[in-house]
């Protein structure tokens, strides 16, 4: 389910390999190190994925959506200690939260060379769209009537 340059992406991620500000600017690269997506903290892997105000609120709308609760710290330990009763949920769970950072990422970036912060509603909607349009390639998937219900109801909610 998970895409690979998903996994790519928070294989960087896991590794700190990721260039943040704070990443930069010990490297001497850059002088600043303020987050590009709030304006407030220093940015940091830890802060732009689960501090920022502007993370928070993506994360917040995907958590509503696929109605669970993503906290805001340890993501990758609650993900492994997860208890579903289906594989494939937290599967389609897992790519969502990796297609978020990989989005939030790209918008950070983004508003890095345009200096524009885009709503969180609109990253949330393209992670929707994209998983969505993820789960439909692989609809012919076997999985358990509880998990294709759970599924259908995140499309229905589109």
């Amino acid at each position: 389910m998970l895409q690979s340059k998903h996994a790519f992406f928070i294989w960087l991620a896991a590794q700190n390999r990721l260039l943040t500000q704070d990443r930069l600017s010990t490297m001497n690269i850059i002088q600043s190190n303020c987050c590009f997506l709030c304006g407030n903290e220093e940015e940091s892997l830890e802060h732009l994925f689960f501090k920022c105000g502007f993370s928070k609120r993506c994360m917040l709308l995907l958590g509503q959506w696929m109605q669970i609760t993503i906290p805001e710290q340890g993501v990758i330990h609650w993900w492994i200690h997860l208890r579903v009763r289906s594989l494939m949920v937290k599967h389609v769970m897992a790519t969502g939260i990796a297609n978020l950072m990989n989005q939030i990422w790209y918008y950070r970036n983004c508003s890095r060379v345009d200096q524009l912060v885009p709503r969180p509603g609109l990253v949330f909607q393209n992670v929707r769209t994209q998983l969505c349009n993820r789960i439909r390639c692989k609809s012919e998937i076997k999985m358990s009537s509880e998990a294709k219900q759970w599924i259908d109801s995140l499309i229905a909610r589109q």
